[in-house]
């Protein structure tokens, strides 16, 4: 979506835009799908969109206060974006706390928050819902609202405040990682108290460990999103890997992530595993890819939307970045299978991992780098250029090459290229155009 400007909404004679006459509601659903640069440029149009437009600007905050701070930019419009408006750090939040509109906001959702930090929005604004995004700091135990916890990180530090506590967050808790460096018998006697995740990542997992959940008796877990990070050598064997489809529902898995598993040639476990995942749109691998191409190539064909490479190899990273992109290659057949439904794709030599959040999310937020050489950039451009070369990939809109974030826009003649850069100003800075 392309930021929408006020000469955008009124066009023709002077005659007032019908977009104006309409109830609320309808213009409500409208601002539900702007984010917050967007939505900051029509409050102008009207005394109607200047009041809608400020409850949708308060309504939800969202602070990061990482080391690498979020972009904000009128040209990205993934979930995260237009459900909330960003705020990096928490100093900015003293703004607010003296504003005549502070009594729009509803809610406040942190990526981590320490205990003082917590106690500090509570005073600064009384009644309104504090969320944590990623609960695992050993520092927010005691003040933590678990009601109040969409995302949980679940590890030997607080397994014992939660495990008093789930009855409160069984429900709101939707993506659920699990360290199996705990007690294997403790995760087993919690899991069934959680009735609301959607998405559940694994961690240090190991074909005993699925054996556990077997024997527990558990069947049929339908998920939308499963992450495994798999300990020592991963699945001993296509029987281990097998074992998975009776424990999740895979017909129902859309993003799919596999992390650290591969210590050999043998793939016939994967090959069989990515071929079940019949609604799979989302793929994260974190492995060397060219060991799973076999085991890629059993995903249908032009389905996947994301897609996200993670090669920890030697290689530097401009070396990575000319190899990766010389034809034939099997990693550069493997994505042009899905040249035409690919909307993101990311590659990295590095190690990439949101914080507190899944490892799919790299597409959801745009973080800004502090690699300030012009000539590394440079050279990723050219490689993202590549991409365009021969007309793959119709609706791709964004590439991630290691921490770098190129937005795509298509033209009726050409295709640009440009880095999303510290400030809107430098946006086109790096930009390219290549004829269609």
């Amino acid at each position: 979506m392309n930021a929408i400007t006020t000469g955008q909404i009124f066009r023709g004679s002077g005659a007032v835009s019908p977009i104006l006459q309409l109830p609320n509601e309808i213009l409500t659903f409208i601002f539900g799908h702007l984010n917050q640069l967007d939505t900051v440029q029509v409050l102008c149009v009207s005394r109607q969109f200047y009041k809608l437009g400020v409850e949708r600007l308060y309504n939800s905050i969202y602070i990061n206060d990482g080391e690498s701070k979020l972009l904000v930019s009128s040209r990205l419009h993934t979930g995260l974006y237009l459900k909330y408006a960003i705020i990096n750090g928490f100093d900015l939040l003293k703004q607010l706390k003296s504003s005549d509109m502070k009594h729009l906001i509803k809610s406040i959702t942190c990526e981590e928050y320490e205990s003082n930090q917590y106690r500090t929005l509570v005073s600064w604004f009384p009644g309104t819902k504090i969320i944590n995004e990623g609960c695992h700091l050993v520092a927010s135990q005691n003040i933590v609202n678990p009601s109040h916890t969409p995302v949980l990180y679940l590890n030997r530090y607080n397994y014992i405040f939660f495990n008093t506590k789930f009855q409160e967050c069984n429900f709101s808790i939707k993506q659920l990682t699990i360290d199996f460096k705990l007690p294997v018998s403790d995760i087993l006697d919690i899991m069934p108290m959680f009735k609301g995740v959607e998405v559940l990542d694994l961690r240090n997992t190991t074909s005993a460990n699925l054996s556990d959940f077997e024997d527990r008796g558990f069947r049929n877990i339908k998920l939308k999103g499963l992450y495994l990070h798999l300990a020592g050598g991963g699945f001993s064997n296509e029987a281990s890997a097998s074992r998975l489809s009776d424990l999740f529902n895979l017909s129902t898995i859309t993003s799919f992530g596999l992390t650290n598993c591969y210590r050999g040639n043998q793939s016939s476990e994967m090959v069989w595993l990515l071929g079940k995942l019949s609604s799979l749109t989302r793929l994260y691998l974190d492995i060397n890819v060219e060991l799973l191409y076999d085991a890629v190539c059993q995903v249908r064909p032009h389905t996947l939307t994301s897609l996200f490479i993670q090669d920890r190899s030697d290689i530097s990273s401009l070396e990575y970045v000319s190899m990766l992109f010389q034809i034939p290659m099997p990693i550069w057949e493997m994505i042009i299978q899905h040249g035409e439904s690919l909307i993101n794709l990311g590659f990295s030599s590095r190690f990439i991992y949101p914080n507190s959040n899944s490892i799919v999310d790299v597409f959801e937020r745009v973080y800004l780098s502090d690699d300030e050489c012009t000539s590394v950039i440079n050279s990723e451009l050219e490689a993202a250029e590549v991409l365009f070369n021969d007309g793959y990939f119709p609706r791709l809109n964004m590439v991630v090459i290691n921490e770098h974030y190129f937005e795509i826009s298509h033209g009726n003649e050409s295709v640009t290229i440009a880095l999303f850069d510290r400030s809107e100003g430098n946006h086109k800075l790096f930009a390219k155009t290549k004829s269609k």
